[in-house]
């Protein structure tokens, strides 16, 4: 009754695709587009080490997929002029792990904290000439702390505050301005997004509404990674929002569970300096 087990499979990408390309003024294809997506399945085992405490820990692993289009006019400043667009999908296979506590001291108070580490994964060989280190495109590690608080036993509360060390992945975290100090796109030093490192606050609630609705709502303000500077290569991953509300339900429907949510990210502007 101590161990339990559990698998999970997620999913996600990022896919911008602009019909006329920023980059075409400079002699690129009239079409630009990026295709960045990530498949995993995360492997966990927790022990309950006291009544009160509980410790986790998870094996990460993904293959992630990879295609550029429409960037041909940064060849010149590559050491692989042939490696940096037009290159069709490339996948490569990545691994982490996952490190968690969970304590409840009483029926109303629950604190936790989790550490994420970077995801290794292969290098992106067919778009070496793009990517620092020869094509390496590894997400960053984040840690973080919460609380949930049960004031009644109808509602709920929670708070929690995550850090995401974006800067230290060189192709999620390396200015332009490395270009502009000799090192060249797919160099070991050579620049990436400039992505900054991002805190996130959250706070969610859930009201056990009647004894089968349970009606849940949640706000997340987090601090803004693109810089003015950066919006040159930013425009393939324009990850400006800042500001996330959502809603959500469940409803228990004789022994099945039915459950949705909506979500909203407000618009928010970056204005290049460059």
């Amino acid at each position: 009754e101590r161990w339990a087990f559990g698998v999970s499979a997620l999913n996600a990408g990022l896919g911008p695709d602009y019909p006329q390309s920023a980059y075409a003024r400079f002699g690129g294809a009239a079409r630009s587009s990026l295709f960045l997506a990530q498949a995993g399945v995360v492997t966990a085992l927790a022990y309950q080490l006291t009544p009160v405490h509980a410790l986790g820990l998870s094996l990460n692993t993904s293959y992630q997929t990879l295609r550029l289009e429409g960037i041909q006019p940064f060849a010149g400043f590559s050491q692989a002029p042939d490696k940096v667009s037009e290159q069709g999908k490339d996948g490569r296979f990545g691994v982490g792990y996952t490190l968690g506590w969970h304590a409840r001291f009483n029926p109303q108070l629950s604190l936790g904290a989790a550490y994420r580490s970077k995801t290794w994964t292969g290098r992106h060989k067919d778009y070496e000439g793009l990517l620092p280190e020869s094509g390496r495109l590894e997400l960053p590690a984040y840690y973080g702390v919460a609380a949930a608080y049960m004031p009644t036993p109808t509602w709920t509360l929670g708070l929690e505050f995550q850090r995401y060390e974006h800067a230290s992945e060189k192709a999620i975290g390396n200015p332009i301005s490395r270009l502009f100090e000799g090192n060249q796109l797919g160099s070991k030093n050579g620049p990436g997004f400039g992505h900054d490192d991002q805190n996130v606050y959250k706070f969610g609630a859930a009201w056990q509404a009647t004894p089968k609705l349970k009606l849940r709502a949640g706000y997340i303000r987090a601090s803004q990674i693109v810089q003015p500077s950066e919006t040159l290569f930013d425009i393939l991953g324009p990850v400006t929002a800042t500001t996330h509300v959502t809603g959500g339900f469940t409803y228990d429907w004789t022994g099945w569970e039915l459950s949705g949510y909506g979500f909203h990210a407000a618009k928010q502007k970056v204005r290049g300096e460059n």
